[in-house]
């Protein structure tokens, strides 16, 4: 419990900064509670849950994010795959020049594939994944974006490491691209580099 306590602490960081440049307070208390709720009960059985904080092209991203574990090989005596399913809420925020905020929410299912080395002290790991992305908006003016449909696709590549007597930390740096891969006239991609953590039950 104590680390799980600590995961939320972490939480109040990027989210506090968000609140101070205007973003709705409503929107600050659900992600603390709903997280906090999760990582003290685990209610929805999750393998996982996490936190991340992304900078974009003048938007910065807040996510939340629960993960299942699917499948799991060993490659090799120090090489393991594991293929997980994630769902994930993130919301956006940018400013325009006459200081209106333009925001977006996002709903995020996305298969993850994993290769890591866990008998080194901090288990290193490779993640890529291509998931399906549910936009509130197509239009995002702070940063002149277009996307043309609510749907998109979001692809991830990451660089990680296990931390933790059992591994049970998880830290994390990933490049994110958003676009809808040409299936409207209007596809202005967006990507973002983010930190995450999250904890293993």
């Amino acid at each position: 419990m104590p680390l799980r306590c600590l995961l939320i602490l972490l939480l109040l960081l990027p989210i506090s900064g968000q609140a101070k440049a205007g973003s709705a307070l409503i929107w600050q208390t659900a992600v603390v509670s709903t997280l906090g709720v999760t990582l003290a009960t685990n209610p929805i059985g999750a393998t996982a849950a996490g936190v991340e904080q992304a900078q974009g092209e003048d938007v910065s991203a807040t996510r939340i994010y629960w993960r299942w574990r699917w499948q799991e090989h060993q490659l090799s005596q120090s090489t393991r795959l594991t293929l997980f399913g994630q769902v994930a809420v993130e919301y956006w925020q940018g400013k325009r020049l006459d200081d209106v905020l333009d925001r977006n929410n996002l709903l995020v299912l996305t298969p993850v594939f994993r290769v890591d080395w866990p008998e080194y002290r901090w288990a290193p790991y490779l993640e890529t994944s291509i998931g399906a992305t549910l936009m509130s908006k197509k239009r995002f003016p702070a940063t002149g974006h277009e996307f043309g449909q609510h749907y998109q696709f979001e692809d991830t590549l990451t660089l990680g490491w296990m931390l933790g007597e059992s591994k049970q930390w998880d830290l994390a740096l990933r490049y994110r691209h958003y676009s809808n891969n040409g299936m409207s006239e209007l596809n202005n991609g967006i990507d973002f580099q983010s930190l995450s953590i999250s904890y293993y039950y």
